[in-house]
């Protein structure tokens, strides 16, 4: 029998799973050395992107409002609510010509984009 899992189920199941084969030591493990601010710790970047993918988000973009801005799947990833209504960070803030939005998100999606792209890369 099959049953529907809301996002919240489907995260909290997988993550789960990852702890049950010990595939999340070997995540928490994981630190690029070329990452430049780390007011956010890897692992926390990493659950975000594996959010996207294995919620078949299509684009980087598109996990702003689907993900970031979400507050008990952001939970899960390590965040907590203030950082979820207010962002990781005041970075940018104070050049800010318009209005906040209520709800900022964790983390810009460019963040979640750049640091995953600074991975080494191979030849």
């Amino acid at each position: 029998m099959v049953y529907a899992m809301d996002e919240a189920t489907l995260f909290y199941s997988f993550f789960n799973y990852l702890r049950e084969i010990d595939v999340f030591p070997l995540l928490e493990q994981l630190d690029p050395k070329n990452q430049k601010r780390k007011n956010v710790p890897f692992i926390q970047l990493l659950l975000v992107f594996l959010m996207k993918v294995v919620g078949s988000t299509k684009t980087i973009d598109e996990i702003n409002d689907l993900l970031l801005t979400n507050e008990l799947l952001m939970s899960m990833c390590g965040f907590n609510a203030h950082q979820v209504r207010n962002g990781s960070c005041d970075r940018g803030t104070k050049l800010r010509k318009t209005p906040p939005p209520q709800i900022r998100g964790s983390l810009c999606v460019d963040t979640v984009a750049t640091i995953l792209l600074i991975l080494p890369k191979t030849n």
